[in-house]
């Protein structure tokens, strides 16, 4: 056990020390998840969890392109109550995939960065009943499919990576389902690995 906690701290440290040298970072990470927006000009929002995978090609010490993976769930609140019914609320499933450039701040090894990305943004509602008498009703509601840009900042620590990120999804029309405008804000930390030795300081 004593060798394995050592062979692991090891690991750890090499990763921190040697982590601006690396080519490829691979992270994973989990956080908090806030949707605001309108559905058909009625303002809703909600919180839930985020869950990130993300790929990095590190091109220099300061710039860094890659791709990132995010699925998240909310449940959202109608502002004010239909007749016969306590109130309503929408389950909301969100799966984005964003293609991203970051600038990292200095070269030392706890640096600030900023990001931009722009991909592909999906929806999946389901609209709930909650009824006076304690029953609900969950029916598919709407998917939408749209464009989302995804500026960020975040703080990084050698392999440990805080980041608050936006989500701007644009106003997108359905002919069965009416108009939607959201923007998401996350926070979530990050776990990276990174492999890879640059050849040579860019």
């Amino acid at each position: 056990m004593k060798y394995l906690l050592a062979i692991l701290t090891a690991l750890v440290i090499s990763n921190i020390a040697l982590s601006q040298d690396k080519l490829i970072s691979i992270g994973l990470g989990t956080g908090i998840y806030s949707l605001d927006g309108k559905i058909n000009n009625l303002k809703v929002s909600g919180l839930g969890p985020n869950l990130n995978i993300n790929v990095y090609y590190n091109y220099t010490l300061n710039w860094s392109f890659g791709f990132e993976g995010n699925l998240n769930a909310t449940t959202l609140e109608y502002p004010f109550p239909k007749k016969g019914t306590d109130y309503e609320s929408f389950l909301a499933y969100t799966l984005d995939f964003n293609i991203k450039i970051r600038y990292y701040l200095g070269t030392t090894r706890v640096r600030p960065h900023l990001g931009i990305g722009i991909g592909y943004y999906r929806s999946q509602f389901s609209f709930i009943t909650f009824s006076y008498d304690d029953e609900s009703i969950e029916v598919p509601f709407s998917t939408i499919n749209s464009v989302n840009f995804s500026p960020e900042v975040g703080v990084n620590f050698g392999f440990f990576q805080l980041v608050f990120k936006t989500d701007i999804v644009p106003n997108i029309f359905s002919s069965e389902e009416g108009s939607y405008l959201f923007t998401n804000y996350t926070i979530r930390a990050n776990i990276n690995i990174n492999f890879v030795k640059r050849e040579n300081h860019l």
